[in-house]
């Protein structure tokens, strides 16, 4: 297990490559040697089907917290770095309802590409009952991966998605990622934290010490070298998913 330090530095390597994430979300698709992978949360503002709600739906008070944290974070970081950009919001059409995710699909929640309610401006995302017992940060982290799917679909709505099911759970994956390195000092320590001393971690926080161990490998492999890092990260993650039972079974 790491000590807080070290996996702090980690953290912030995330930080680091954030820009680069955020000129491939911005402006165009970030192309490598696999798939179009772009990070999620751009820009629809030009698109037919986009989230045209200003309102959010009536979610229960925790996962509007929750919500209300990645909107924070991703602004704060987008202004503190005078980045231009005409993002969409999808949170007012995001709608968060428990259901017996794990017991039912092994899952901690999801998003149904298929669902025939889904549309631009109603978004379901269901989520495990055990969730009910979590902080916000954790929910966020989840959120965070789901509704990366949900903007996917209206993507698709669009026209404008050709990832396979394997690719769109790595930019899931990767979006997370990017929530991780937009938040604040406390809220790092508190995932670093819990990382180094809980003795049964939450799915969430195994997830952000994967993350943190393929930032090490990444580094180890590309030293300061961004590019080199971010192509070596996008990759590992990728292969994380495709060597994934869960992932191989649902997108079979």
């Amino acid at each position: 297990m790491k000590k807080p330090g070290k996996a702090l530095t980690v953290v912030g390597i995330f930080i680091g490559i954030v820009v680069i994430f955020l000129v491939g979300w911005v402006t165009s698709n970030y192309s490598h040697t696999y798939k179009k992978i772009e990070i999620p949360n751009g820009s629809l503002a030009d698109s037919k089907y986009k989230c045209t709600r200003t309102e959010r739906y009536d979610n229960p008070p925790e996962f509007d917290r929750a919500l209300s944290l990645i909107n924070q974070r991703g602004t704060e970081y987008i202004r503190k770095n005078n980045i231009t950009a005409n993002l969409t919001n999808l949170t007012p059409c995001v709608v968060v309802k428990y259901t017996d995710v794990k017991n039912t699909i092994g899952a901690e929640g999801y998003f149904i590409f298929g669902d025939k309610e889904a549309n631009a401006n109603y978004l379901p995302v269901y989520v495990d009952n055990s969730y009910k017992e979590t902080d916000d940060l954790i929910t966020a982290l989840l959120l965070k991966h789901e509704i990366t799917h949900a903007y996917q679909f209206i993507r698709a709505l669009n026209g404008e998605n050709d990832l396979s099911c394997m690719d769109k759970e790595a930019e899931a994956f990767l979006s997370q990622s990017l929530f991780i390195s937009q938040l604040n000092d406390e809220e790092l320590r508190s995932l670093i934290y819990r990382i180094d001393n809980e003795p049964n971690l939450h799915p969430q926080l195994q997830l952000v010490s994967s993350f943190n161990q393929v930032s090490d490998y990444a580094t180890n492999q590309c030293g300061s070298d961004k590019n080199c890092f971010l192509d070596v990260y996008i990759k590992k993650i990728r292969d994380m998913v495709y060597a994934n039972p869960f992932y191989q079974k649902q997108c079979s």
